[in-house]
């Protein structure tokens, strides 16, 4: 299972702002959709689109961080890591951080 998971992170990684379908992760790793789901539940205890949705966030908290806010918005931090809705990458940001997103901008 590690080597299996070693190879959606390489995928992943080689494009870190794309967003990749759990089919396309499937198939980069050589094994069907359930078998990658079955395997990265097991193994990190959550599922391929959860931990794709965490890494996301977590790569625009760290745009956050590192940016003026007259260098940037929130939005166009948002649509960078392929959140298109606003109100729903809030909510997520702020159950993952308990802190909006303009928030950590203004750091």
């Amino acid at each position: 299972d590690r080597r299996l998971i070693q190879r959606v992170f390489d995928l992943v990684m080689a494009s870190p702002q794309e967003h990749f379908n759990v089919l396309q992760l499937a198939n980069g790793a050589g094994v069907s959709v359930r078998q990658l789901q079955q395997r990265f539940t097991s193994s990190i205890g959550v599922s391929p689109s959860q931990w794709q949705r965490l890494r996301r966030l977590n790569f625009a908290r760290r745009d956050l961080l590192h940016m003026l806010p007259a260098e940037t918005t929130v939005a166009e931090i948002a649509m960078r890591w392929s959140f298109w809705h606003l109100g729903r990458f809030s909510q997520a940001y702020y159950q993952l951080f308990g802190e909006l997103p303009s928030r950590t901008l203004l750091h």
